[in-house]
């Protein structure tokens, strides 16, 4: 068992993934506003791996696992894991309404990054296949003080990743 690694791997791909492509599906998106609303695709520095106590920019992306990892038996003394990778976009505006929008752009954008870019359900180099589960809002967080700080809150869609080979 000296080479089981788990999620790591699995949560580095997903970063991997969504670096490459987020951009692209950010400026797709944007083109198609007509609300004047447009998002930003976080900068290579703002991708983060696990559970990030404080995030001074936005926008950010977070990718972690999620509790509920699965072991199936595949042979003698081999198995198939499976489990939860949670992909969270953060991001801030100084309007309530309008960072909704925003943050339901980022839900679209990392769905289509993870789901449609090549490989299709799958990460480069892996024997996983990603399927979205579910998606989560966070409340809106108050500015820090009374003046014109925006407003941050954060969307979050979980994605199972099962293995497809030993």
């Amino acid at each position: 068992m000296a080479n089981l690694k788990l999620r790591e791997p699995l949560i580095d791909a997903v970063i991997a993934k969504l670096k490459a492509g987020y951009s692209t599906r950010v400026t797709t998106i944007n083109a198609a506003d007509t609300l004047g609303i447009a998002i930003a695709a976080p900068s290579d520095a703002d991708y983060y791996y696990g559970r990030a106590r404080d995030i001074p920019r936005v926008p950010a992306l977070v990718v972690c696992g999620m509790p509920g990892s699965d072991f199936n038996e595949e042979g003698a003394h081999s198995f198939l894991f499976s489990t939860l990778i949670a992909v969270i976009a953060i991001d801030e505006d100084s309007d309530v309404s309008r960072l909704a929008r925003k943050l339901d752009r980022h839900e679209r954008a990392i769905l289509e990054t993870l789901w449609d870019d090549e490989p299709k359900e799958a990460l480069t180099g892996s024997a996983y296949r990603l399927f979205p589960q579910e998606d989560t809002l966070s409340p809106v967080h108050e500015p820090r003080d009374s003046g014109s700080a925006p407003y941050r809150s954060w969307v979050g869609v979980v994605f199972s990743a099962t293995q497809t080979e030993g």
